[in-house]
């Protein structure tokens, strides 16, 4: 089993570790792999399982949602998909013409010119797997009923009267317009369960990413503080909670976006939850 989890996710070392240890205990040699991934580190963890006369390689992204950037280009790195997706060659070409512009003569403290040396930006790795392994990737998260379990338990946490408050689910902002449709009617499915489930007067789904180009990120964080002052008109108590797998920094970008706004914000992502673990092992053993 591959386990590919987002990098820097340290909140949740203690659960991935854990995961390892149940998915080894169940017969499945395990490695776990940071995305976005270089296709080396990939083909670095499949070489493990080689010479472990390993045939095939259930690939278990621990990602919020199948339509996302950072999942297609996943499964183009591991050949599910003929070519890479658009936004990730156009982002490349942005890096690379970077590159060329850090490259070109400089201007010297006496106005002559000098060819000065820069590191440049790091290429997007658009090469694909070489492996004798045969790989599966199963889907993501997407709206499995434990999804919404998780959200609801934390928003509980924060609730007093949910006929009375409105919440927020604030998740990866997406920055490809194809992708958006799609992946914003699984996170409604979610939102849907969790609204009824709780009881509560108003539950929406919103993409917010601080890497995203400024014009892209003032609309999105205009969408949200909509939604805050519009609950607030109505008098209700507003809820607003990462619908993300690692919730790092994510009370920080959003004390920005909402800053003079009345609401109450939650701090943990998805992980870590035992449940997390149940559907791995889910995953893991529907796909044998």
């Amino acid at each position: 089993v591959l386990i590919f989890v987002e990098s820097g996710s340290v909140q949740s070392g203690g659960q991935l570790a854990g995961i390892k240890k149940a998915l080894e205990k169940a017969g499945y040699p395990t490695h776990i792999v940071g995305v976005p991934a270089q296709v080396r580190d990939i083909e670095n963890a499949l070489k493990k399982l080689e010479s472990k006369k390993i045939k095939q390689a259930i690939c278990v992204p621990l990602l919020i949602n199948s339509n996302s950037e950072i999942f297609e280009r996943l499964a183009y790195a591991l050949g599910k998909r003929e070519k890479p997706p658009e936004y990730l060659s156009a982002q490349n070409d942005r890096q690379a013409n970077a590159a060329a512009a850090q490259e070109r003569q400089m201007k010297g403290k006496n106005g002559l010119r000098l060819e000065m040396p820069v590191k440049s930006p790091v290429a997007i790795d658009l090469k694909q797997v070489k492996t004798k392994i045969s790989t599966k990737l199963v889907s993501a998260l997407d709206d499995h009923p434990c999804a919404a379990e998780i959200l609801l338990e934390r928003v509980r946490k924060l609730s007093k009267k949910p006929v009375q408050e409105a919440v927020a689910m604030a998740a990866e902002g997406l920055l490809a317009p194809a992708a958006q449709a799609a992946w914003l009617e699984t996170g409604r499915n979610v939102v849907r369960r969790v609204k009824e489930e709780g009881g509560f007067a108003d539950c929406q789904v919103f993409g917010f990413s601080d890497n995203a180009p400024q014009a892209i990120r003032e609309k999105q964080a205009a969408q949200i503080r909509n939604f805050v002052q519009q609950q607030s008109r109505e008098r209700r108590r507003v809820i607003i909670v990462p619908y993300l797998m690692n919730a790092g920094g994510f009370g920080k970008s959003m004390a920005k976006v909402l800053s003079g706004l009345f609401y109450k914000i939650g701090q943990e992502g998805l992980m870590p939850h035992p449940l997390i673990e149940q559907w791995v092992l889910e995953q893991v053993k529907n796909n044998e």
